[in-house]
C-alpha cells in the first residue's frame, strides 16, 4: 500500500481516528515513485532514511546470481516495500511485472518509469489487467491475462497486504470474506494457484510470502481464533488480531503449499517467507498501533506512541531487503525464514532466520513457523487453516490446477 493523506496522520495525531477510506486505500500525499520517493516516505509515514538498501543496491547483482532471462510478479510492487522489491530484483537483473490495483494504474505506471530510471536497460512491465486482491474474479482474470504472456515465472513476491486497528467495523469483500483476509493471504494463495503453471514452467522458481513480527502471538489471543479465519464472530471480531491471523495463516500455508508439492513429487518449487521487521510504512498507521496494542484511547498520547514506533523502525526500503533476499539467495529450502539481523529481528541487514531460536523463547514457542516440539500451536493448526483457505477459494479449483503442467515449448517466449 501506498502512504495515507498527510491530513489523515494529523487527525490521526490529534487523537482522531484515521478515516475509514483512507485507511484501506493506502492513497495520498505520496504522489508517486520518482526520484523523491525515499524522502517522500519519510515526509508521509516517518521514520529514518534508508540504511542498508543502498549499499545491496550497489552490491548484491555481483554477490548473487544474476535474474536475467528470469521474470518476477511484485504484488503491490507500485509503492512501499513492494516497489523497492521490485526495483531491486530489477537491478539484479529480473524482468518485473507490477500488478496496478483498479484505479490506480497511473501509480504503477509511474513506479515502473522510476525503475526503469533507475535501472537503465530494467524490463518491468504493467499488464493492462488490474489486481484487486479483494476480488477472486479480478485475481482470475489479471492471471489469465499474465499466463497468456509468459512461459515461465521465477519469483512470485506475495507482498500486498493491508492493515486494520482494533476499533475498525469488519469490513466484507464482493465474494462475502472478511476483507483482511482475504487480501493478505486467501487471494495471494489463490493467485499461486493461478499462477502455478508458470511456475511450473520455470527451471526453479520460488514464490515468497511477506509475514510480520505480528504473527507473534504473544497475547495468546489468535490461537485461539485460527477456526474462524473469517472473523465471523461479530463479538469476538477486532480488525488487528485479524490482521495478525492473516500473517499466521499466510505462514500455515506456506508450509501446506510445500507439502503439497512435496507430494506431488514437484521439488522445483519452493515457498517460503520474509518479514520486513518494523518498517515505517502506511501500514502502521491503519493499525494505530498503540490503540490496537494497548487499548489507548486516541489522544495526543496514543498518538506520539505512533510517533515512536515509526521512529524506531526502518525505511520501506531497508524493510524490502529480507523478501530480495529470500528471491537471490543460493540453496533455498521450503519453509525458510528472512528477517532483518538487528534486535528483535525489527531492523537491520537481512539474514536467514531460525523460528525456534528467538531472543525470546516465548517467542518461538507462539511462532507459527515454529514446527518443533516447543511450539503452542496445537497440532493440527496447519491443516485447520488450509482447509478455511480452500473453502474460501474452491476446493475442486485447488484439485484442478494440482494437475495442471506447462508445455514450454507451445508457450509464448519472455
Amino acid at each position: 500500500l501506498g502512504c495515507i493523506p498527510r491530513a489523515s496522520v494529523a487527525a490521526r495525531e490529534m487523537g482522531e481516528p484515521l478515516p475509514a477510506a483512507a485507511a484501506k486505500a493506502g492513497r495520498g500525499l505520496v504522489s508517486g515513485p520518482g526520484a523523491d520517493y525515499d524522502q517522500q516516505l519519510i515526509a508521509a509515514c516517518g521514520g529514518p532514511v534508508p540504511k542498508f538498501f543502498p549499499k545491496c543496491f550497489e552490491a548484491w547483482p555481483a554477490q548473487h546470481e544474476s535474474g536475467n532471462g528470469k521474470v518476477a510478479l511484485v504484488t503491490g510492487g507500485a509503492a512501499g516495500i513492494g516497489f523497492y522489491v521490485a526495483k531491486l530484483l530489477a537491478r539484479c537483473g529480473y524482468q518485473v511485472i507490477l500488478p496496478a490495483r483498479p484505479g490506480a494504474e497511473a501509480e504503477a505506471a509511474e513506479a515502473a518509469g522510476a525503475i526503469a530510471g533507475a535501472v537503465p536497460g530494467a524490463l518491468v512491465r504493467v499488464p493492462d489487467t488490474p489486481l484487486d486482491l479483494a476480488s477472486f474474479k479480478s485475481v482470475r482474470a489479471f492471471a489469465r491475462e499474465v499466463r497468456g504472456g509468459l512461459a515461465g515465472l521465477d519469483l512470485l513476491c506475495l507482498n500486498a497486504g493491508r492493515g486494520g486497528s482494533a476499533e475498525d467495523a469488519r469490513e466484507e469483500t464482493e465474494d462475502g470474506h472478511e476483507a483482511i483476509m482475504q487480501v493478505n493471504t486467501v487471494s495471494h494463495v489463490l493467485l499461486t494457484l493461478e499462477l502455478l503453471p508458470l511456475l511450473r514452467g520455470a527451471p526453479e522458481a520460488r514464490v515468497v510470502f511477506q509475514s510480520s513480527e505480528a504473527r507473534l502471538d504473544r497475547s495468546r489471543r489468535i490461537l485461539g481464533k485460527a477456526r474462524d479465519i473469517d472473523g465471523t464472530d461479530a463479538q469476538a471480531f477486532n480488525a488487528f488480531d485479524q490482521y495478525r491471523l492473516s500473517k499466521v495463516a499466510g505462514c500455515f500455508a506456506m508450509q501446506a503449499l510445500n507439502a503439497r508439492l512435496r507430494q506431488a513429487g514437484d521439488s522445483r518449487i519452493r515457498v517460503c517467507v520474509a518479514d520486513p521487521g518494523l518498517a515505517a510504512t502506511a501500514i502502521n498507521f491503519q493499525h494505530n498501533l498503540m490503540r490496537s496494542m494497548f487499548k489507548l484511547p486516541n489522544s495526543p498520547l496514543t498518538s506520539w506512541g505512533n510517533r515512536w514506533a515509526h521512529a524506531s523502525g526502518q525505511h520501506a526500503a531497508d524493510g524490502a531487503l529480507p523478501m530480495v533476499l529470500a528471491c537471490v539467495t543460493p540453496n533455498l529450502h521450503p519453509n525458510d525464514w528472512f528477517r532483518p539481523g538487528g534486535p528483535k529481528g525489527r531492523a537491520g541487514l537481512p539474514i536467514k532466520g531460525d523460528p525456534a531460536g528467538h531472543a525470546s523463547h516465548v517467542d518461538s514457542q507462539v511462532d507459527p513457523l515454529n514446527t518443533t516440539c516447543s511450539s503452542l500451536w496445537p497440532a493440527g493448526s496447519q491443516e485447520l487453516v488450509w482447509t478455511q483457505i480452500l473453502a474460501c477459494i474452491g476446493k475442486d479449483l485447488v484439485e484442478a490446477l494440482a494437475c495442471t503442467t506447462v508445455d514450454i515449448s507451445a508457450a509464448p517466449a519472455v
